[in-house]
């Protein structure tokens, strides 16, 4: 008897022993979704590299943003030519004064942009609308014939005042530097803006004294002819 229970006793150990060696079997689990594959999405209508981040002007804000440029502009060229009468000509003195004034300007028009939310690079569209945009900005211009004459108006006070200003600075030899406060923070004409009237290439200022004459050129000696 005691024999048939220590046979019983240790086939159970073994049992136990064998069923806590066995490992659960693992759910299977199901496989991962494979990754959507992602459309590229097409460049917006007028998009170009480099034009990613411009911000469309409408074509008011433009126009008012030019007449701003215009009117500091001439301020611009006042002051400059004011420096030059001071100074009673191109002295370093002036020229000191006029690099100061020139940063000045470069500022004034920057900030005429930002205080309306936009920047140089806005002002001038790069995008593959840019044709549509400039015809635009010129179909607007001649639409307002009270805007136009106020350009144009303005477009000439500059002209004059940059002549006066010539006056006093002296012509840069060919290939060197412009002369100081020439063509600065001056706004850029649309296409197909008609001319401004002026003064005609070569003719002095209103009021400015005139340039003395050249001499006469010398004709160079023409060799003899040959017998």
């Amino acid at each position: 008897m005691n024999r048939v229970l220590t046979v019983l006793v240790v086939t159970m150990v073994m049992l136990l022993a064998v069923s806590g060696c066995k490992k659960p079997k693992e759910k299977p689990t199901a496989p991962a979704p494979a990754p959507e594959a992602t459309t590229p999405t097409a460049p917006a209508p007028g998009s170009q590299p480099g034009a990613a981040n411009q911000k469309i002007v409408p074509v008011e804000d433009y126009w008012a943003i030019q007449l701003e440029r215009l009117e500091a502009t001439k301020a611009h060229y006042e002051k400059i030519l004011a420096i030059y009468e001071k100074y009673k000509g191109d002295t370093a003195e002036a020229r000191n004064e006029v690099m100061t004034l020139q940063r000045a300007n470069r500022d004034a028009m920057q900030e005429i942009f930002k205080k309306r939310g936009f920047s140089s690079g806005d002002f001038y569209p790069r995008g593959e609308d840019r044709r549509e945009v400039l015809q635009a900005r010129q179909q607007y211009l001649q639409g307002n014939p009270e805007l136009k004459a106020k350009y144009q108006e303005l477009a000439g006070q500059i002209r004059e005042l940059r002549d006066k200003v010539k006056v006093y600075v002296p012509a840069p030899p060919i290939g060197g530097r412009r002369a100081m406060g020439e063509g600065h923070g001056q706004p850029n004409l649309p296409p197909g803006h008609p001319p401004v009237p002026g003064a005609a290439p070569g003719a002095p200022a209103p009021g400015a004294p005139a340039a003395p004459a050249q001499p006469a050129a010398v004709p160079a000696p023409t060799a003899p002819a040959q017998p």
